[in-house]
């Protein structure tokens, strides 16, 4: 069996391991989002639903947010979706980033692998190293998506040369096994590293297990 053989029964554990294509936790969002100002919920909403109103693509994004949690407004997924899908339309790379990992789940749409690299893509192309390495998963495991392991190596180095940890530890196991890459291990101890320097603990066990196989 050859090496790439491997790749789609592989992946997905890796990826349920990390939970990259399942939406990122309401506390991660909010912390990385927030605004500044010392509102109300209620107010907050308010004030994104009046940008969101005038087209502005990160307003949208937020308001989105409120809808799918019930911040500051009555929850409505559907709602949330609507708004998401205007900001992703715009090109803000975190909207397009959720609506993929949306259609993905099939939270709030109507599941569609398809539509989920769609969305990827558009994101990925924006820069989102999240995107790109979730991206680079669909196209190795071929899910929605021709699979093409060059291009989901790819995707994955660009997502790793980013500093995404998840892709670096990714990245690194591809070099430590030789899957769709050259086998090196001095590449694989390298990415693992870069990966626990960002406190990525599965890395360090997989580099703790490299180092005692290469002695």
């Amino acid at each position: 069996m050859s090496n790439n053989a491997l790749v789609p029964k592989q992946l997905p554990e890796i990826s349920r391991a990390t939970g990259s294509l399942i939406t990122r936790g309401l506390d991660q969002i909010l912390t990385e989002t927030a605004p500044s100002a010392d509102l109300s919920l209620h107010a907050i909403f308010t004030q994104s639903q009046k940008l969101a109103d005038q087209g502005s693509s990160v307003e949208q994004f937020f308001l989105a947010m409120h809808y799918e949690y019930g911040l500051g407004v009555i929850e409505n997924k559907a709602t949330a979706a609507t708004w998401y899908q205007k900001s992703a339309e715009q090109g803000f790379d975190r909207a397009q980033l959720h609506l993929a990992r949306m259609y993905k789940s099939g939270d709030c749409v109507m599941q569609s692998d398809e539509t989920a690299v769609k969305w990827y893509q558009r994101a990925a192309a924006n820069g989102n190293a999240s995107a790109q390495y979730d991206l680079a998963y669909l196209y190795m495991a071929g899910e929605g998506v021709d699979r093409d392991d060059v291009a989901g190596v790819v995707w994955l180095q660009k997502a790793a040369d980013q500093g995404n940890h998840e892709a670096q530890s990714l990245l690194g196991g591809l070099y430590q096994f030789g899957i769709n890459v050259e086998k090196n291990a001095l590449t694989a101890v390298y990415w693992y590293r870069k990966a626990i320097e960002q406190g990525c603990e599965q890395s360090q066990g997989s580099l703790d297990q490299l180092l005692k196989e290469c002695k």
